[in-house]
């Protein structure tokens, strides 16, 4: 589907996506909504979005763990998240408590508990 010189792309497998996916392209992918996903005046919330982009850099390999660390830091620091609609919706999402998302929020949490000596 192309749409004013974008090119869209809806919901590909992995696999599909390694075909046809190319980052100097304007390429928008489109996922159905998860039922209960965090949103306010329908639009969705940062931490859904955070979780959502951390699962697709690996389905369609568009960023490194550390690329999402930075960007996850970035958003993090300049406006305010909550930490329980992150395990909400991680959990919506069936990440394992070993997904390595977890890590990152924990690091985050810890490291601005520090910063404001609570």
């Amino acid at each position: 589907m192309i749409i004013k010189g974008k090119n869209v792309i809806l919901n590909p497998t992995p696999k599909e996506a390694d075909k046809i996916f190319n980052v100097e392209k304007e390429t928008i992918i489109l996922r159905p909504s998860i039922t209960k996903e965090p949103t306010e005046n329908n639009h969705s919330k940062i931490e859904k979005v955070l979780v959502d982009l951390y699962i697709e850099k690996d389905n369609i390999q568009i960023l490194d763990e550390w690329e999402y660390k930075r960007i996850f830091e970035n958003i993090a620091s300049r406006n305010s998240i909550h930490i329980d609609v992150f395990h909400y919706y991680i959990r919506r999402r069936k990440l394992s408590v070993k997904c390595p998302l977890h890590a990152i929020i924990n690091r985050y949490c810890v490291e601005r508990t520090k910063e404001y000596g609570k």
